[in-house]
């Protein structure tokens, strides 16, 4: 299990990550909840609910974050630290 320092330090990067490629991103992504893991889309799916439930049984909470891949709330953060969800 990770420690919360590990946890935030890794939804930091994945999330600067998201920020500097968003662009990219959002050509093969539009409107997608994206699975982000050491700086790299490990999933693409349609709900949030569906990107979490199938990403929690191959990944550790805490290792990943849930971005919407979308212009229009872009600004919407997913950030997981053990079993809470901010957004």
């Amino acid at each position: 299990m990770i420690t919360l320092e590990e946890a935030k330090e890794m939804v930091d990067k994945n999330y600067e990550f998201f920020k500097n490629n968003f662009d990219e991103l959002y050509k093969t992504y539009a409107d997608k909840f994206i699975v982000i893991k050491n700086c790299e889309v490990i999933g693409s799916y349609d709900t949030f609910d569906i990107a979490y439930k199938s990403t929690i049984v191959s990944e550790e909470i805490g290792t990943f974050i849930i971005q919407h891949c979308s212009k229009s709330d872009s600004n919407i953060n997913y950030f997981h630290y053990n079993n809470v969800v901010f957004a």
